[in-house]
């Protein structure tokens, strides 16, 4: 699912240039992309360069779980570095100079590939998940390191094949003032209503389908393992606390999969209204934009919040942390001072 919706989606305003924009754009827009974007942008980068730093420790990649943790992290940074021009220095705002209205086209797409790549990740973390719970003796065999990695080549070359059409959609015109247009291709009736089906149900359909089930059976599998808690424990401690620690991988992911919901279903919404609906009216453009920028926003902070879930659920990670910032203040200390 693209997660920006100046991407395929088409809730933004990348494209059209408008003489006079209605107080109420105006004043979504200043909020959203002058004021509330840098800051969450800022709190997401520094959070997944962190995650990725945690996880990039031998250990800690020694897991099926942090394989998918790490390649997650790394999507959701590329996702927001390339929200951070998209938004600031979009079509929409004339008179900038002509690099930047090339870059927006490669942008938006890297935007919507690496979007995409965290959504199926997702989707592909929730099926291990669901077959180490509800199956564990086929998950020792499919849970390993080599099958993640393999599982998230796997969903990036999906994710490639079906968003490298969107590098297509927009074109520079640097005759006159400097603007980006849709191509032909991109206007061509075939390709609107066909590729548009095709990339909601890829990106959207399919995704909140499988997430919708394999969440609904790991919830409720929680609730169970609650029950059982406690009765494990009074047997064997050792088998309990393994068993909470698997818990909270199931939690964690349970968690994050409720906050893609969250910031994924207006987006779908919109996305379907725009390219499958009926034609808007003036009004109902600007509603549109509005809605837009808001859905950008709520996708940027499912971007940002994995290190603080990270960090909430797993002691481990904590530690690891823990470590990473004692090591590099004893460095820090020890280093020769300049007199």
């Amino acid at each position: 699912m693209d997660r920006t919706a100046t991407g395929s989606a088409g809730g933004g305003d990348n494209v059209t240039v408008a003489s006079s924009v209605p107080v109420s754009l105006q004043t979504t827009r200043l909020v959203v992309k002058s004021f509330l974007t840098p800051i969450v942008v800022t709190i997401g980068l520094f959070g997944n360069l962190l995650n990725i730093l945690v996880l990039f420790q031998v250990r800690c990649v020694s897991t099926s779980t942090n394989v998918y943790l790490l390649v997650l992290s790394l999507a959701d940074s590329v996702y927001l570095l390339m929200n951070i021009p998209l938004s600031q220095l979009s079509c929409s705002k004339p008179g900038l100079p002509l690099a930047v209205y090339k870059f927006n086209p490669y942008g938006r797409a890297i935007s919507n590939f690496s979007g995409n790549v965290a959504v199926w990740v997702t989707v592909v973390f929730t099926v291990e998940r669901y077959l180490a719970v509800c199956h564990p003796i086929h998950g020792k065999v499919w849970c390993t390191v080599h099958r993640a990695k393999l599982a998230s080549l796997a969903a990036t070359v999906l994710v490639f094949v079906n968003t490298l059409p969107t590098l297509f959609e927009l074109e520079v015109v640097s005759a006159g003032i400097p603007m980006c247009v849709e191509t032909s291709m991109a206007r061509r009736p075939s390709y609107l209503i066909g590729y548009s089906w095709w990339y909601v149900t890829v990106f959207a359909f399919i995704p909140l389908i499988f997430l919708a089930i394999f969440n609904t059976v790991l919830i409720r599998a929680l609730i169970v393992a609650g029950r059982k808690r406690q009765q494990l424990a009074l047997i064997n401690t050792g088998g309990a606390s393994q068993t909470a620690e698997q818990n909270k991988v199931t939690l964690l992911l349970v968690t994050i999969v409720m906050i893609f919901f969250v910031c994924q279903l207006p987006w779908t919404a919109i996305y379907l209204y725009k390219n499958l609906g009926p034609r808007p009216s003036a009004s109902g453009i600007i509603r549109l934009k509005i809605a837009g920028n808001v859905c950008n926003l709520l996708a940027l902070v499912n971007a940002s919040v994995n290190f603080y879930l990270y960090s909430c659920f797993s002691k481990r990670f904590r530690r690891t942390l823990a470590k990473l910032v004692f090591c590099w203040r004893r460095r820090r200390n020890m280093s020769p001072t300049n007199v």
